[in-house]
């Protein structure tokens, strides 16, 4: 079943950079999605701030007009409309943004999507280690057991009744931790097809990364989510405005008069006339409130922006604060380890109570081994929240995160 496996998923065998796993984030359905939106919207954006279509008029004279130069029989004219000057070009411009807008929610999900894949390689790589202890303490478990059926009856009754519960506990976290692993590495082969091996230097380059400060929140991706629809809310603002002036048109009649034979000076020719339209803009009090509508968006827009910058400063400070105390915990929890290696040290070697004193002694070990575990548990939490902090300041987005530009 592995090598099957194996074969149907694609396993990189070499080192990965961080623009590896970004690639690779890049390429799940998800982000098809949202890029393939983004392109829809940007072929949008090319097909408009053009004039638009000409328009094409004729007629048939039913009763004839007659005139000095003869019957008027057919009609035929062309009128092109031409919008106020820059209506065309800032309508291209809101359809640009629009597109921009789309761009930056892809990114914004490439840059978490990529968190949560390096969150969850971290995750592996400790649970498999957290494993291995815990499967330490059911070894010890069973040797405190064996040494504890030498004891007297009561005693051991007792002892063996707490016991067990102990390892029962044990037992059920290495089975809740099992089913975790199988659930992340369900999670690779699916929805990333990756192996978690194949990312293993990612623990390094991670590690290697400066630990980011707060002024660099402006590089988040919601943040810069926001600028776009600023600006593109501020080109509509100054379309709007736009249509309080006229629109022109322009265009060409052509009148086919019969009977060219007239015996009249200049009768029988066909007329042309060259016709001018000026489109009056009558109703200002609509128009008013559709650009009072776009100022209140902008400013919902300027409130939202600062909401957004709060709640990511919030969470920015939490993670920080996780990641300075848990590192106090992490030489505390060293601390308790060494105290209590000198304790089993003195156990071990005071062996006058005898099968009592060696229970004791592995008793130690077992608190050692969960110390271990508390440790990893940890430094599981610490890499976790430089990952989110990492994501919160946009260090997982494509090319740097300048979409704007594309």
């Amino acid at each position: 079943m592995k090598i099957v496996l194996l074969l149907l998923i694609p396993i990189f065998l070499f080192s990965k950079s961080l623009d590896d796993v970004i690639d690779i984030v890049q390429n799940i359905n998800k982000a098809k999605n949202h890029l393939t939106h983004y392109k829809s919207e940007m072929e949008n954006a090319e097909a408009s701030g053009r004039l638009p279509d000409p328009v094409i008029n004729g007629g048939y004279f039913i009763n004839s007009v007659e005139t000095k130069l003869g019957p008027q029989v057919y009609k035929a004219g062309i009128n092109q409309k031409i919008p106020w000057i820059g209506k065309l070009s800032l309508e291209r411009e809101q359809m640009i943004f629009q597109a921009k807008t789309v761009l930056s929610e892809y990114y914004m999900g490439i840059n978490s999507e990529t968190a949560k894949l390096i969150t969850n390689i971290f995750e592996l790589n400790y649970l498999d280690k957290i494993i291995v202890l815990r499967n330490e303490i059911a070894g010890l478990d069973s040797s405190i057991l064996q040494y504890g059926s030498n004891l007297i009856v009561d005693d051991f009754t007792k002892m063996n009744g707490d016991f067990m519960l102990l390892n029962f506990t044990n037992q059920s976290e290495i089975i809740k931790l099992q089913n975790r692993v199988l659930n992340l590495n369900d999670e690779l082969f699916v929805k990333y097809k990756v192996h978690p091996d194949s990312l293993s230097s990612v623990l390094d380059i991670i590690h290697s990364m400066e630990m980011p400060i707060t002024s660099d929140l402006k590089s988040n991706p919601e943040l810069m989510r926001n600028n776009t629809i600023s600006k593109k809310l501020n080109i509509v603002k100054n379309r709007n405005k736009k249509d309080f002036y006229p629109d022109f048109g322009i265009g060409l009649d052509y009148t086919v008069v019969d009977d060219p034979e007239m015996n009249i000076k200049d009768g029988g020719r066909d007329i042309f006339l060259v016709t001018a339209q000026v489109t009056v803009p009558l109703d200002f009090p609509s128009r008013e409130k559709k650009l009072q509508s776009t100022k209140l968006a902008i400013e919902k827009n300027d409130l939202e922006k600062e909401s957004i910058f709060d709640e990511l400063e919030l969470s920015f400070l939490k993670e920080s604060n996780n990641y300075r105390t848990s590192s106090d915990l992490i030489n505390l929890l060293n601390s308790e380890i060494g105290v209590l290696k000198n304790i089993s040290q003195r156990n071990q070697s005071d062996l006058t109570n005898g099968i009592r004193q060696k229970i004791s002694s592995l008793m130690d070990e077992r608190k050692i081994v969960e110390k271990e575990i508390m440790i990893l548990s940890t430094e599981l939490s610490i890499n976790k929240s430089k990952i989110k902090m990492l994501e919160l300041t946009g260090n997982f987005m494509p090319n740097g995160g300048y979409f704007e530009d594309k």
